[in-house]
């Protein structure tokens, strides 16, 4: 958020985008960075919590979950604040973990849970227990998303933002708008035909060489990227109101 702060400082318009968790609590501590929301991708975060299913998770009484350097305090909360969508009979310890090896830190059973997204990293870990590479050996995969567990309420997903005096400019303004038609333009194309879209994912993710980033987020097969693409497109059907997709509601934000 403060990259795209600092960047409108030119002539260039900046568009962001990122978990309303993390946006809202943001701007409370930091209102000089006036920022505001202008779409959503997803009405609903993808988040859960993945763990590994069938014998695999009767282990220790502590569970330790690994999660993103920015989101460990909130989810600490949410698996502190009761018992809905956890076990009771457990303990949670929250710690940050590397983003690149999540998955392999759960398959190995390093850690005991990681927090995930149900669109990415979940039927990427599906993929690896057909297999056979999870340490204990499992069939399954437990997701329960975020979104509800302990009552938590976590909002919008990919949020997208903007610089308010972005919006104060007829010129920069209209840049915003066309880049937010020609985005949810894109997603219904993609929502129309999943695999053509998963097709063009494949071909970016070779432009931009992000298949030889070492991460383990993702599976290399076109099944994937087809699922992947498919269940992205679910979440942004939720968005759509009146004529389009990406649509805030003011009583939800």
């Amino acid at each position: 958020m403060e990259r795209v702060r600092q960047a409108s400082a030119d002539e260039k318009v900046t568009i962001g985008s990122v978990e309303q968790n993390i946006f809202i609590p943001t701007l409370y501590n930091d209102p000089s960075l006036k920022l505001k929301a202008v779409a959503a991708m997803f009405r609903r975060t993808p988040l859960c919590l993945a763990s590994l299913g069938d014998g695999a998770g009767a282990g220790p009484e502590e569970i330790v979950v690994g999660a993103h350097e920015d989101t460990v305090s909130l989810i600490q909360r949410i698996l502190s604040s009761g018992n809905g969508g956890a076990d009771p009979n457990r303990t949670y310890s929250v710690i940050a973990s590397p983003r690149a090896t999540k998955n392999t830190d759960l398959m190995s059973g390093k850690l005991g849970a990681i927090q995930a997204y149900l669109t990415t990293e979940v039927p990427a870990l599906e993929q690896r227990l057909r297999h056979g590479s999870a340490t204990p050996p499992s069939t399954s995969i437990v997701a329960p998303p975020l979104e509800g567990m302990n009552g938590a309420r976590l909002g919008y997903s990919q949020l997208m933002f903007t610089p308010e005096e972005d919006l104060l400019s007829d010129n920069k303004r209209e840049v915003v708008q066309t880049f937010l038609d020609v985005t949810f333009r894109g997603w219904d194309m993609a929502i129309r035909d999943n695999e053509a879209a998963a097709d063009a994912v494949e071909e970016a993710k070779s432009i931009l060489a992000l298949d030889d980033e070492s991460n383990d987020h993702w599976d290399r097969s076109r099944s994937y990227a087809v699922q992947n693409v498919g269940m992205c497109c679910a979440f942004v059907k939720e968005t759509f109101q009146g004529d389009r997709y990406g649509v805030l509601n003011a009583e939800r934000f």
